[in-house]
């Protein structure tokens, strides 16, 4: 079981560096509001699968005996260098929740993350406790970390599943995809943990199993969810340096321009109302008759076909 556990790992690693590489093309290339966000709790997700691999590359090659006396106290250590990580995450996941909701996320989403962090410490690094309160305590702080970070991330994924006002009809269904599959990751590392809570009851080698089966899950789905998501339609050669010609060719009119230009910049429905003096209704229907004149699914392909001349 141990061996399959390990090659799953890897893999799931494997995946994730492909879905990083979408990602970052994608903030590179589009002007998608959530998808820088988005590329921090990827890079956040895939640094854990990496201390994982790492630890189970170890254990691989090292006997048990030789592991335990040697890098079983190192890797106990690393929890607190992924404890922050853990936080990060949550507060970006939020960050793109709200994102998808059209919302601008303050520096709020950070506040209650850093006081946890700043709690952690103090508990489980500087205060004494006796050998077992700590240990209670220690545990306590661990699972309600990865509470606060899944738990994050099922918020996500619920935006994801309502994100209608973010994409046209017919890509709707990428986005639901995408929030089902950060809900089933989530809860599935959840679920584990709260099994594992207070004490181990699930042998170690079947907990690193399940958990690189989620992994392998999240990262093969992302590839897939995020190269559709994220999709871009190129502009015509002939059309290319002459942004007039581009809105002829697709019969955008005045307001559809004005619109465009705002997308591209990355306003939300919300913000374009307010500066257009329209309602986000409106904005909606305008943003719909130009996917559907341009033949793109979402603002984030309009804003890559558009983004070279703004």
């Amino acid at each position: 079981m141990i061996a399959l556990a390990h090659f799953i790992l890897f893999f799931g690693f494997a995946l994730a560096l492909v879905a990083l590489y979408i990602c970052i093309q994608a903030v590179k290339h589009s002007k998608a509001i959530f998808a820088r966000p988005y590329l921090v709790i990827l890079s956040g997700i895939t640094f854990i699968i990496f201390i994982h691999v790492l630890e189970a590359f170890l254990k691989a090659v090292l006997s048990g005996e030789a592991y335990d006396a040697t890098f079983r106290t190192p890797f106990l250590y690393l929890i607190i260098l992924l404890v922050p990580v853990r936080l990060f995450i949550a507060a970006k996941a939020v960050e793109v929740g709200l994102l998808l909701k059209q919302k601008k996320p303050g520096k709020w989403i950070y506040a209650f993350p850093a006081a946890t962090f700043i709690l952690f410490i103090i508990f489980v690094l500087i205060l004494n406790f006796p050998s077992e309160l700590k240990l209670k305590i220690d545990i306590t702080f661990i699972y309600s970390i990865h509470l606060i970070s899944m738990g994050a991330l099922i918020y996500t994924g619920f935006q994801f599943l309502r994100a209608s006002d973010c994409t046209t009809k017919d890509n709707f269904k990428y986005f639901r995809m995408l929030g089902a599959v950060l809900i089933i990751f989530a809860t599935g590392n959840l679920i584990f943990r709260t099994l594992n809570y207070p004490y181990h009851r699930i042998h170690e080698d079947l907990q690193m199993l399940g958990l690189a089966i989620f992994d392998v899950v999240l990262m093969s789905s992302q590839i897939f969810l995020l190269k559709n998501i994220f999709s871009t339609k190129h502009i015509p050669e002939e059309a290319a340096g002459d942004i007039e010609a581009v809105f002829e060719k697709y019969q955008i009119t005045s307001r559809e321009k004005e619109i465009i230009k705002l997308i591209c910049e990355g306003k939300t429905n919300k913000e374009i109302a307010e500066q257009l003096f329209i309602s986000p209704v409106t904005v909606r229907d305008h943003s719909s008759n130009i996917y559907r004149k341009t033949e793109v699914k979402n603002r984030t392909q309009l804003a890559a076909l558009f983004r070279k001349y703004y």
